[in-house]
């Protein structure tokens, strides 16, 4: 019998299908039916593993048939750990590529930007390169995840889970900081030039960095969570609704005080589009606390602290208000309704600051609260 029809009938005789066989040997199920089908033979390497994984050995399997009594079928051993040691080294190779290809993208947009004054051009190759990095770590991260769908023929399954979470989330938190520091030299540079390095850094740099900062710390866990299959663990599903709901509001409401600042008013002449978005974004605010007394009426107790916190969120929403001012210069000494005036807009990165650091803090105290909960739990 050769080795295809060998292979074949072993598989079938164990009860099991080819994806199931592609699965423990970390291949495609295509490249298991092209053995069977004798198209093409299992690489050299693959030989001891299949040889264990249907209980024969590897001269059996090389002739295509027995030459001692059938054995049971048994645990994958040393090659599947082998196998699961060179898929987590693959792994490995393919996040630091992808590291690589968010770097590559921030320094051609810098350098774009400032080598030719040609931002939106830097900003779309950018864009290609971290699209890149994100597709490749992508693959990369449902790879590994495959292999953990069976754990127990996995050595040490928690530390591979342990690893797909840091490694994925480096990269796709890397290609996340290369797209937003690149954000201020499209969204702020004046029409045919580019904003000044100096600029950028005292004006953006810092609060960007504040953002990514606090994903960091406070977006980590979820991450990773979320990477290995894990998120139920962190949170009841009502909370995580509820907590969807409400930063989202309070998200929307900064996106709108940005859009449409506050600042002195011309006397004579009020904006109606400037005085509703912002009276959205006051509603907005006043929502996320309707949203925690639904979710507290319908859930009870439960949700209490998580509801709590998450309204003590509120009033850093309003501060983002005071990042975009406006004012307007008038030419007369004595203006009148029909005094010329110029509108200036001020820009201040320090409340988003004050943001960040509050929403660190509260997040922490709460924490801190959670975890004397338990403490007393377990008492």
């Amino acid at each position: 019998m050769a080795i295809g029809q060998f292979i074949a009938a072993l598989r079938k005789a164990n009860g099991m299908t080819q994806q199931e066989v592609a699965d423990r040997l970390n291949v495609s199920n295509k490249a298991v039916s092209r053995w069977e089908r004798e198209e093409t033979a299992p690489d050299l390497s693959l030989i001891p593993a299949l040889a264990e994984l249907f209980g024969v050995t590897c001269d059996e399997l090389l002739r295509g048939e027995r030459s001692r009594p059938e054995k049971p079928l048994q645990r994958p051993g040393r090659q599947l750990d082998a196998l699961a040691r060179r898929a987590m080294i693959d792994f490995k190779t393919v996040i630091w590529i992808s590291l690589a290809l968010s770097l590559v993208g921030v320094i051609c947009m810098f350098g774009i930007s400032y080598g030719f004054y040609k931002p939106v051009i830097g900003f779309a190759v950018l864009l290609l390169f971290e699209v890149a990095a994100v597709v490749a770590a992508a693959i990369a991260v449902n790879k590994i995840k495959e292999l953990l769908r069976e754990p127990e023929l996995l050595k040490d399954p928690h530390g591979l889970e342990r690893c797909l979470g840091q490694y994925g989330f480096s990269a796709f938190f890397t290609a996340l900081a290369g797209v937003l520091f690149s954000l201020p030299l499209i969204c702020f540079s004046p029409y045919g030039g580019v904003l000044t390095f100096e600029s950028y850094l005292i004006n953006f740099f810092l609060p960007i960095g504040l953002i990514l900062i606090l994903v960091l710390l406070k977006g980590r866990a979820p991450f990773i969570a979320w990477f290995t299959g894990h998120f139920g663990a962190l949170h009841d599903p009502a909370v995580r609704q509820m907590d969807l709901l409400q930063w989202g509001v309070l998200l929307l409401a900064g996106i709108l005080f940005i859009a449409a600042p506050y600042g002195d008013m011309d006397p004579y002449k009020t904006d109606p589009v400037f005085i509703a978005i912002n009276l959205a974004a006051e509603g907005l605010l006043v929502s996320n606390i309707v949203i925690f007394g639904i979710y507290l009426k319908k859930k009870g107790k439960g949700i209490l602290l998580p509801g709590i916190r998450n309204v003590l969120l509120t009033p850093l929403g309003q501060l983002f208000s005071e990042i975009h001012s406006m004012g307007f210069v008038w030419f007369d000494e004595n203006p009148t309704e029909n005094t010329l005036y110029e509108r200036y807009d001020h820009w201040d990165w320090q409340p988003l600051a004050v943001i960040v650091i509050g929403t660190i803090l509260i997040f922490t105290v709460f924490e801190i609260i959670n975890y004397l909960n338990k403490l007393l739990e377990e008492r």
